[in-house]
């Protein structure tokens, strides 16, 4: 497997502890390129850590996505409601997209993040990061049954 790239935005608990610190676990699978993150304290504790010069950390998902960084893929891990504009963004910047769950509190814009993925032929990841609890587990075992 080659190592994917990726912009980061946001770098809360999801973003730094979950998806930075796979990627500082694994750096043949994962490298953190650019970071967008709000609070100061934790752009800077998060860049700091992936080696990150100042042209590829900013304070704003739309400076990040305007400096169009060389990525495969950028991770959506703001805070939930603020999901759709951020991955509408990417979408359109032409990466390919991992999104923290939920998409967005309104069915409308779970369908506008979905339709424009289709339209741009980009891949769409949820991460349902419960999928693997005993309860989902079980429910997959029911409906496999029939």
């Amino acid at each position: 497997m080659s190592r994917i790239d990726v912009a980061l935005i946001g770098a809360g608990n999801r973003g730094r502890a979950v998806f930075g610190a796979y990627a500082l676990r694994h750096p043949e699978r994962m490298r953190i390129v650019a970071l967008a993150e709000p609070r100061e304290d934790r752009r800077l504790a998060t860049a700091a850590e992936h080696g990150l010069a100042p042209e590829q950390i900013f304070a704003d998902w739309r400076g990040l996505l305007r400096a169009r960084p060389d990525a495969h893929a950028a991770i959506v891990a703001t805070g939930d409601t603020e999901h759709v504009e951020p991955a509408l963004a990417a979408i359109a910047a032409g990466y390919h997209l991992l999104l923290e769950k939920p998409i967005a509190p309104q069915p409308a814009d779970c369908l506008r993040v979905t339709e424009a993925a289709e339209r741009a032929g980009r891949i769409l990841q949820i991460g349902h990061v419960l999928r693997y609890t005993d309860f989902y587990a079980r429910v997959h075992e029911i409906v496999a049954s029939g």
